[in-house]
């Protein structure tokens, strides 16, 4: 018999292969909701901790980009006697592997003029993780 393959919202595609006996067995899994949660537990962990930095952070649903639209608000200057209000604005792209594709750049891009872009991604250190901010080049901006 020729081995099958069926997809599953829980567990993506599953590979099926049959033993020496005839009974099926599980082959091999890729993808499924495993991935989506991990992401979205960072993307949790991120928000949190900006959110006690004292920023006001919305998080994107249904895994749109970017993850995370971060504003704080200013310092207000004054200039020729009228008081102007400054608002800091983070476009933040949750990452679990530290890797940004072209096309999530180019993406960047277009955000650019609005605000900072970013990425988050952890970094064990032992057996704690910190999580680090840092821009398109890799330069570390912060860590949370």
């Amino acid at each position: 018999m020729k081995p099958r393959a069926y997809h599953s919202k829980k567990h993506g595609v599953v590979k099926l292969a049959t033993n020496k006996d005839g009974s099926l067995k599980v082959k091999k899994k890729t993808g499924g909701a495993a991935p989506y949660k991990k992401g979205y537990r960072f993307e949790c962990k991120v928000r949190t901790a900006l959110r006690d930095k004292g920023w006001f952070v919305h998080r994107q649903h249904s895994s749109a980009f970017p993850d995370l639209i971060c504003i704080k608000k200013g310092i207000r200057e004054i200039i020729t006697n009228s008081i102007i209000n400054f608002h800091e604005v983070r476009f933040v792209e949750a990452k679990c592997n530290k890797y940004i594709s072209k096309k999530e750049r180019v993406r960047f891009k277009e955000y650019a003029d609005y605000g900072e872009c970013l990425v988050a991604y952890p970094r064990k250190i032992g057996k704690k993780s910190e999580i680090v901010i840092c821009d398109l080049d890799y330069k570390e901006v912060e860590v949370l």
